[in-house]
């Protein structure tokens, strides 16, 4: 059985746009940082914690996934813990590229309205 292990990660910038990463889980070193606002760590037992930082409400948080369920899933979304405002989308490419961009581009006509 093969196991696909390539996601695409999209992550929150400053101007609260998604920058979009493909990430590949096997690749993963002990700490792999995107940019200087997340760190992926892979445990020992098989789970991924993503330490993120969010511009939002300047605080760190930090997540951890059960590999399995990360790969079974189609996306799981990141949020603050205090607002609730998603910061990370992982998963399947096509599924986090189509809400990444399309949270883009209505930024993009918000922003284009003012």
């Amino acid at each position: 059985m093969d196991i696909n292990m390539d996601l695409t990660l999209a992550l929150k910038k400053n101007d609260n746009n998604y920058d979009i990463n493909d990430i590949n889980l096997f690749n993963l070193k002990e700490n792999n940082i995107y940019g200087q606002k997340i760190k992926i760590y892979k445990n020992k037992n098989g789970d991924i914690t993503f330490q993120v930082f969010c511009n939002m409400c300047e605080e760190e948080h930090i997540y951890i996934l059960n590999l399995k369920s990360v790969l079974k899933k189609d996306v799981s979304i990141l949020g603050c813990h205090l607002l609730g405002i998603p910061l990370v989308i992982i998963g399947k490419k096509e599924v986090v590229n189509k809400l990444a961009l399309h949270h883009n581009y209505m930024n993009y006509k918000i922003e284009a309205i003012f």
